[in-house]
């Protein structure tokens, strides 16, 4: 279902506002934002009572902004804005809504009336419409984002940018520029129902005829103009000036009080009547500047007119210009060559100008007032509003005959008279006196692209010498509070694609509602329309025809991120956005990583995946038990960019590499948000494929391998057990070699004494009838022992000195002479049928018998420390049918043949034992299976049976990693796993264009 986001910003709005969200309400809509700015009255607690989401600002922020800051907190797919004073039916709300729903970017209200039926416009209104016929959208008439009711889609606020709603002309603009479908449903009278606001709408704004909102208005309209010239610049329609018109100034033949005519000819016939009524009105000085005098030599020696003349591509405009430094006259009438003006008519001009007026205008009032009002006509009317005399209507120079005194004309100078449109500013708006004559002439039509172009560059020059709103008020606008947003740290959005089309677009619209500084789509590999929606969606695409391999594409996406904090998502899962949003706050408040918290799966009564186990084997190797299985390998997870250094954008090619080292530095992880991921991971037929070397899935095989390969290049490279204690005397286990028993036996019992033995006398009795020698190691006396040896029960060896654990089994391994060696602690009571059970397996198989312990896996979850190292090393080593079954755990057994093999000093260390037996060969049975005591038990549900403090955990650790060192060494870093088609070949490239 469509979410839609209602936005109202509000300012002491309690008349009206319960109504107006009463009707909101009727929507449905997914969220109501109130941006309560300023407020005295009960505004706030109205739309609190009303569930409304709450931005609050203790001082006005002005209007616009506070549309901008409830755009940029919105999360719906369309955003509706409304304002506070004005209460508008559900219904017709709907119809805005509908809109977009059938596919529109942006829909306005439809206010042409306004334009076609009010008569003279409104200088609103004009400003309106010339900003449209300016934009090349002359055919939305004056419908705008000024006005409410207006709605636009998450795809058209994210090209607009929700910060440039502050200034709706210039987000007009922009919305234009990006050609974004622009409709307009229905009329809302939102004109008559307005609320006046006496500080706003009845108090004059200093300097101009118009009120503070209105100022305001039109300052944002021309701050729109500034920003359209700076995309259009060169495109005006002014010329080098003549150089004959620098003599203007300098002209020493005035005659005070003389009147002077300039004619501009270029095209037609010279009308001879014309003259003749000039002469008649006794003005005796005419200038004509002109192409093709010899074409009316005849005509114009008749009235001893002053000929100039110019090239044949030189404008009218700049004609007079040239013209009047020729005329000795103090005022100046200007006029085409072809015009017809009466006596009386010519009359006009210059009487005006006797009365102190500094230029006379010819009336064209009626071209306002006509139903259907001429682009020409209301660019025209804009300029006269932007210069402060709209009550000029649409008069300007552009229009002939005109007059001008010649001290204007030297003001004006030859830059204010290099473009008609911008002399037109500068005579209005430096406070000359201007009238207007009325004639009986229609007003010639010109080229409407000549005359737009000449009017933007008109406006440009007149901001360029004022301000780019034209010294017009920018109104109490906060825009403190829209930096402090746009400072924010940016927001990286890092996607990943290969055909997607049937998610992507869903994935994308979730991910605009953060707002992000950018969207990156790797689209590598893609046969289907990936490419092509995210180019529509108006991401930053990277694209490859090759695909990259399993994660290339995040970190080709991180080595072209901007951002600040950086977002990691796939294009098949869509997350809402609520949910992605947990993780990049957490980045703003100061984490270094953020990541999916997946604990849970791992606390289902199920078995883990391998893929988990992997996980939080590396959190478990890195002394991080407490991130569980949460990896950089799941998304969604953010980083920050400063992480990203530290880290390197390379490895994130191989997240459990890019996610040690995280760990290694010291960085702050957090896990903010559970997300299923799990459930809603698209199958893919590669998913069911076997990889050609593990037993496992392509993609499985793929994370284990990289998270073997964390393990070798970043927790082993300076040690085989990385930095974890040994405590072990290897130097004194290595005195004790083999003997070389003459007499052989059949059965031999390893007792490991480490510390209780509280089973030893049961041990020795059930031992007795299974087995031909008994062999007790103790690190240190026991009385107890010593005396069953004295009975020759057994045999005691003693070793003072500390030996660390696991070393008795070497010790004992050494004087064995049997063919079977069982290995048992004081720890556990073992019954005789049990431990016949073991030897008589491993008789059979001349390899080795393990405790059968997959049920603690099935009893507690989570699972523990210990469990997941012994599984993720059985999965290293390719025999996942092990499960948890190891050598640390007892009973033990071992055939001769087999220990030969292995060496009798890796026993102390079953981890590495265990690897060398698997990778010769050895064949390891798990048939057999002892329980643990119920204490061990309970402490493994507990999580207890291992503290990080202890040393024995931190010796266990170092094992594991002793056994990953050898199995690198003996089948390389990925332990014979596939790498996911990494191109590595890309990474390096990318790698040397940043060095």
């Amino acid at each position: 279902m469509v979410k839609v986001s209602v936005v109202l910003p509000l300012c002491n709005e309690q008349e009206n506002i319960r109504a107006i969200v009463t009707e909101i309400k009727k929507l449905q809509p997914y969220e109501i934002i109130a941006v309560v700015n300023g407020s005295t009255d009960n505004t706030k607690r109205i739309v609190e009572d009303m569930h409304c989401k709450i931005y609050e600002y203790k001082e006005p922020l002005g209007h616009n902004v506070g549309r901008a800051i409830g755009a940029r907190h919105a999360t719906g797919d369309i955003l509706l804005f409304l304002d506070g004073d004005i209460v508008i039916k559900a219904s017709t709300l709907k119809i805005f809504i509908e809109a977009i729903e059938q596919g529109n970017d942006i829909a306005l209200n439809q206010l042409s009336y306004f334009w076609d039926k009010v008569k003279p416009p409104h200088h609103i209104s004009i400003a309106k419409r010339a900003l449209n016929i300016l934009s090349n959208y002359g055919e939305l008439s004056i419908n705008s984002f000024v006005a409410i009711p207006h709605a636009m889609s998450r795809n058209a606020l994210n090209k607009i940018k929700w910060w440039n709603l502050a200034f709706p002309p210039k987000a007009q603009v922009i919305a234009m520029e990006q050609k974004l479908s622009i409709t307009c449903p229905i009329l809302v009278d939102v004109v008559s129902k307005n609320k006046i606001r006496k500080d706003q709408h009845q108090t004059i704004a200093k300097g101009t005829p118009y009120d503070i909102s209105s100022s305001r208005i039109i300052g944002d309209h021309l701050q729109a103009l500034a920003y359209l010239t700076r995309k259009k610049e060169g495109e005006g329609i002014g010329s080098p000036i003549y150089n004959n018109a620098t003599l203007l100034p300098q002209q020493k033949n005035v005659t005070s009080g003389k009147c002077s005519v300039i004619i501009s000819f270029q095209t037609g016939e010279m009308k001879a009547q014309l003259l003749e009524n000039i002469m008649l009105a006794k003005i005796n000085d005419i200038v004509v500047v002109i192409s093709d005098s010899d074409n009316h030599e005849a005509l114009l020696d008749k009235y001893n007119v002053k000929i100039v003349p110019v090239s044949d591509l030189l404008p009218s405009h700049l004609k007079f210009f040239i013209g009047a430094a020729f005329a000795q006259g103090e005022k100046l009438l200007f006029l085409q060559g072809t015009e017809r003006l009466s006596i009386s008519d010519i009359k006009k001009y210059y009487n005006a100008l006797d009365n102190g007026v500094d230029a006379v205008l010819t009336n064209t009032d009626n071209e306002l007032m006509k139903e259907k009002v001429s682009d020409q006509c209301a660019l025209l009317s804009f300029l006269n509003v932007i210069g402060k005399q709209p009550d000029l209507l649409c008069s300007t120079i552009f229009t002939t005959p005109y007059a001008m005194t010649r001290k204007t004309v030297i003001e004006l100078g030859e830059s204010g008279y290099v473009n008609p449109f911008y002399t037109q500013l500068l005579i209005t708006s430096n406070n000359k006196k201007i009238e207007k004559v009325s004639i009986e002439s229609d007003i010639e039509r010109k080229n409407e692209e000549l005359i737009n172009a000449g009017v933007l560059e008109a406006i440009n020059r007149y901001l360029q010498q004022t301000d780019n709103r034209g010294g017009y008020l920018i109104g109490n606008r906060k825009m403190k509070e829209i930096e402090k947003l746009k400072s924010a740290k940016k927001l990286s959005v890092i996607i990943p694609l290969m055909n997607e089309e049937g998610t992507i677009k869903h994935v994308i619209e979730e991910v605009q509602k953060l707002n992000p500084y950018e969207i990156i789509a790797v689209v590598n590999g893609s046969t289907d329309g990936t490419a092509s929606i995210v180019n529509d969606l108006n991401c930053k695409v990277i694209s490859f025809e090759q695909p990259l391999g399993y994660d290339c594409g995040r970190a080709i996406g991180a080595y072209h991120a901007k951002g600040d904090v950086l977002l990691f998502v796939d294009g098949d899962i869509t997350i809402a956005s609520n949910e992605l949003q947990s993780f990049v706050a957490s980045i703003k408040n100061g984490a270094d990583f953020a990541i999916n918290d997946l604990r849970w799966t791992i606390e289902r009564k199920i078995r883990p995946h391998p893929s988990a186990i992997a996980k939080k084997a590396i959190n478990d190797l890195c002394s991080r038990d407490d991130l569980s299985v949460n990896s950089m390998v799941a998304i969604p997870h953010a980083m920050s960019k400063n992480a990203l250094e530290k880290i390197g954008w390379w490895n994130l090619a191989d997240p459990p590499v890019a996610f040690v080292k995280a760990i290694k530095e010291e960085l702050l992880i957090t896990a903010p948000e559970s997300v299923n991921v799990i459930n809603s991971n698209k199958f893919r037929p590669i998913h069911s494929t076997k990889d050609h070397f593990s037993p496992f899935p392509f993609p499985t095989a793929s994370i284990i391998g990289v998270h073997l390969k964390a393990i070798k290049e970043e927790l082993v490279h300076s040690g085989d057990r990385g930095n974890y204690i040994d405590k072990r005397n290897r130097n004194l286990v290595a005195k004790y070699t083999p003997f070389l028993w003459k007499r052989k036996v059949k059965r031999s019992a390893i007792i490991c004494a480490e510390t209780k033995v509280a089973y030893i006398n049961h041990h020795i009795k059930v031992l007795k009838d299974i087995v031909d020698e008994i062999i007790v190691v103790t690190n240190g006396e026991s009385k107890q022992i010593n005396k069953l040896a004295e009975q020759k029960l057994c045999r005691n060896i003693v070793v003072k000195q500390p030996l660390g654990p696991f070393t008795q089994r070497s010790i004992g391994a050494n004087y064995a002479r049997g063919k079977v060696l069982l290995f048992i602690d004081c720890k556990t009571k073992h019954s005789k049928s049990n431990l016949l059970q073991y030897i008589q397996e491993v008789e059979r198989s001349n390899g080795i018998a393990l405790n059968n312990i997959e049920y603690i896996i099935d009893k507690v979850q989570p699972i523990d420390t210990f469990n997941t190292l012994q599984m993720f090393l059985n999965i290293a080593l390719h025999q996942p049918d092990l499960v948890n079954a190891s050598m640390y755990t007892y009973p033990l057994v071992i055939h001769k043949d087999a220990l030969d093999i292995i060496g009798r000093e890796p026993l102390m260390v079953p981890a590495l034992a265990q690897v060398i037996a698997v990778l010769n060969g050895i064949p390891i049975a798990t048939s057999c299976s002892t329980p643990l005591e119920k204490d061990v038990l309970t402490e493994l549900k507990r999580n207890t049976h291992y503290n990080y403090r202890s040393e024995l955990k931190k010796i266990i650790l170092g094992d594991f990693l002793e056994g990953f060192s050898y199995l690198f060494r003996e089948r390389g870093t990925l332990a014979q796993f596939n790498d996911g088609n990494k191109n590595r070949k890309l990474l390096e490239e990318y790698k040397k264009r940043e060095r």
